[in-house]
Order: structure tokens, then sequence, then C-alpha cells
């Protein structure tokens, strides 16, 4: 079903509730005549209503906003302005609760919360950063610093992670 708006011979226009099924148009609801642009909108507005309520769908929960001010509000919007912003609230979260706050190195930080959201390649982890954190690195950043973090700091890692576990199984029991 669709609202059809048809300018008649005598310059008046008549608002109605079409339905197009097997092959033609069947006018369901007629919903009168107007002679000038508001009244023809506000017929309109009614046979929306009738659609809505014939087809059984809700009212929106916001309301319609206005065509010109979304439109206006997405002008001024540039991708520079977006960013992502629930994986690094749900995993930095997770991240700083499971102890690895302790590792002071932004880098980390990031390959970790990355990893966990968008697995894949260091490339496409790179290109994740840029894109949606804003994040510039290097691939040699991420290899060096994949070098640099030795089976030592991964050693004092799992030691803290195992600090951490013992105490809250404890305050739990």
């Amino acid at each position: 079903m669709f609202v059809r708006r048809k300018t008649n011979r005598s310059g008046s226009i008549s608002v109605h509730v079409v339905d197009k099924s097997g092959g033609g148009y069947k006018v369901i609801k007629t919903f009168g005549t107007a002679s000038t642009a508001y009244e023809a909108d506000m017929l309109e507005n009614k046979a929306r209503q009738y659609i809505r309520e014939r087809t059984g769908q809700l009212e929106s929960l916001f309301g319609d906003p206005s065509e010109d001010v979304l439109n206006e509000f997405l002008a001024g919007l540039h991708n520079a302005q977006i960013q992502v912003a629930g994986p690094e609230l749900i995993f930095g979260a997770l991240y700083d609760r499971i102890g690895y706050g302790a590792v002071k190195s932004g880098l980390f930080r990031h390959l970790v919360i990355c990893r966990l959201f968008n697995p894949g390649s260091k490339l496409r982890t790179i290109d994740y950063l840029q894109r949606y954190l804003g994040v510039r690195y290097d691939i040699t950043q991420i290899y060096r610093f994949l070098d640099k973090l030795s089976v030592f700091e991964l050693f004092e890692i799992q030691i803290l992670l195992c600090k951490i576990y013992n105490t809250t199984r404890t305050n739990i029991i």
C-alpha cells in the first residue's frame, strides 16, 4: 500500500491509498481532494496514518525528524569526527580488569583490544587503528614491539595474572 497524489483536470489534488496486487492498482480508500498544497499534505498525513494502522506498524519512538535538519547535521559531519568507542569501552575495561594495564604501553593495549575485536593480520590491525581510532603506527613499529615483548615480559604478565586470579578467588570464597 502506498499514498498516491493525483492531479485532476480541474487542478485539484486527490489523495488515495492504493494497493498494487495482482498486476493492477486498486484504490483502497480516498481521503479527499485539496485545492492547496497544504491541504494535500494534511490529507497525505491522514493517508499515511491509515496505512500505519492498517498494516500494524508502530509509531516511531522518537518521531520523524525533519529531512532538512538531518541533512544539515550530516553535511557538517566528517569521517575524522567519527570514532569507534564500543570496543575500547568493553575490551578496555576487560584489559584493565585482567591486569594488563600494568604493561605501560599504549601500543600493547591497542594490539590486544584490536585483536580481540577485529582479529586479522598486522596490516589489517594498523588499518583498523588508523581508520577508526585515528592512531598511526608503522608496520616496523609493530614488528619491533613484538620482538621487544620478550619472554621475560610475558612471564611477568603471567605472574601478574596469577596474583590477580588468586586474590579474586580468595575474595570470593
